[in-house]
């Protein structure tokens, strides 16, 4: 069933911006000039950047092929709230990013530029931007790198940064250089090589499928929907992204935040007559969400996520809204797991069978080699004590791991309580906790390259893993693994 529009605007209307005529029973609203109807908040980020190299010869035109590093620094007010961050970049070959040490992405296709989310990254003082670009090849070609970095401030505030002579630069790198301040080790400020469109490259400023493009200029459509009356089919104010379908009666929302930080948003609904419900993809989870308004139309309600969360929320019954908050307050935190951990890795693919953690490390800071290089699963074990007050009637536990590389199974004196894949990194303890002491079980996966890039430095009868194209080489650099933390017991009210 469609909506009764507005008075129907005349045919063969002429505006200023679109032209409109009949067809059949319903009409064509076309832009006479598109370019003049898009929206202007959308400026190539490369413009202002420059190609830059460290400083040897005509990069432009050859040099030798090697990893040169290069780092920057750009400084947030203590009181910065940071809406969204970017870094859009490429580089001839390729480039490795990092941010405050931890690693943003990354590109090989220098005919691309990518787009990197660096908002949960970033902190309020300094930070410290670092790029490992490499020029690869057998003889001496052209090597450059270019880049921007956006951040948006709630209230309005932009801080723009672009790759130009002020990024140092440097043929070597020692010790934590991604996290440091000052000078690189023989290193200097990076030689600017000319605008993003410079020859070789040619640059466009067309991004990768890091950002997922849209077909058709939105804009347009949401102009012309305007012009007949009709509001958006949903709005926030906070980084949303959505779908909408119906299912007979039911209006379906996939809502979804694409930052990878926390955000508490206001969600604005084309729908009205019915209360809002959340549908936990992750948990399958149905609730009501009793905090909602109904005007003009639409049906506005408050949202909170955590990190690249989403839900469904689904309208498909009448209701009123009520008294509560749609999200319960954030748990308190009880107690902080940090140590000694008990880890066992597989012998078959080079890891110990068994290892103390002191506490939680990234298995490729390790100094041991079968643990550095290790790709596969690994179980950490650890006992702690739970006080009675915390396992009472109306209260709930739960276990936040922090940061896993890459998926995690819990078990909990002996129960298992599934398995986390994403942010956030919680499980209910409420099934298996009980007070005094409990016994603790991880068990962790990570991904691939790590031991692909180990067997580089093997013969290759020693080698563990075999593979028809390996891209990685011995010196490539490693992905975290493994349970980063900090994994923590919270309670909350039930």
């Amino acid at each position: 069933m469609g909506r009764e529009l507005p008075s129907p605007i005349p045919v063969a209307n002429e505006s200023s911006d679109f032209s409109e005529r009949q067809f059949g029973k319903g009409r064509i609203i076309s832009a006479k000039n598109p370019a003049a109807t898009a929206s202007a908040d959308s400026p190539n980020p490369l413009e202002r950047a420059k190609w830059i190299w460290f400083n040897e010869g005509r990069p432009a035109a050859s040099a030798p092929v090697a990893r040169r590093f290069f780092r920057r620094t750009l400084v947030l007010e203590a009181n910065a709230r940071v809406e969204s961050a970017r870094v859009f970049m490429t580089a001839d070959n390729s480039f490795e990013l990092w941010v405050n040490g931890q690693r943003a992405g990354g590109g090989d296709n220098f005919h691309e530029i990518c787009s990197l989310d660096i908002a949960a990254k970033l902190r309020p003082g300094t930070n410290v931007i670092a790029v490992l670009a490499e020029n690869g090849g057998e003889t001496p070609n052209p090597a450059g790198l270019i880049g921007a970095i956006t951040i948006r401030l709630q209230g309005g505030g932009l801080v723009e940064v672009v790759t130009d002579r002020t990024w140092l630069s440097s043929a070597q790198a020692a010790g934590p250089w991604k996290e440091e301040t000052g000078t690189l080790p023989n290193g200097g400020d990076s030689l600017e090589l000319g605008p993003m469109r410079m020859a070789p490259w040619n640059l466009t400023g067309k991004k990768t499928t890091a950002d997922p493009e849209q077909y058709g200029d939105f804009s347009l459509v949401t102009a012309a929907l305007e012009r007949l009356g009709v509001p958006p089919d949903f709005e926030s104010d906070g980084p949303l992204r959505y779908a909408h379908r119906q299912e007979g009666t039911m209006d379906i929302y996939f809502v979804a935040n694409r930052e990878e930080r926390p955000v508490e948003a206001v969600g604005v609904f084309r729908v009205t007559g019915k209360a809002p419900e959340l549908w936990d993809p992750l948990t399958g989870e149905v609730r009501p969400l009793p905090d909602f308004k109904a005007q003009a139309g639409r049906t506005t309600v408050p949202l909170r996520f955590e990190p690249a969360q989403s839900f469904f929320i689904v309208f498909r019954q009448p209701g009123r809204s009520g008294p509560g908050p749609n999200f319960p307050a954030p748990a308190t935190p009880l107690l902080e797991l940090a140590g000694p951990w008990e880890v066992s890795f597989d012998p078959q693919w080079g890891g110990p069978e068994k290892i103390t953690f002191e506490t939680l490390t990234d298995w490729s800071k390790r100094p041991e080699e079968g643990i550095r290089f290790y790709s596969g699963l690994a179980t950490y074990r650890h006992r702690f004590t739970l006080p009675a007050s915390a396992v009472g009637p109306g209260r709930s536990a739960s276990l936040d791991l922090g940061v896993v590389k890459n998926l995690a199974r819990v078990r909990l004196n002996g129960k298992d309580l599934g398995v986390v894949w994403c942010a956030p990194w919680q499980v209910d303890l409420a099934p298996a906790a009980r007070a005094g002491e409990n016994e603790l079980e991880i068990v962790v996966a990570n991904l691939w390259p790590n031991r692909l890039i180990g067997d580089q430095s093997l013969p290759p009868e020693k080698r563990l893993t075999s593979t028809t194209w390996n891209p990685f080489k011995k010196d490539s650099p490693l992905l975290e693994s493994g349970l980063l933390g900090p994994v923590t017991v919270k309670t909350s009210e039930q």
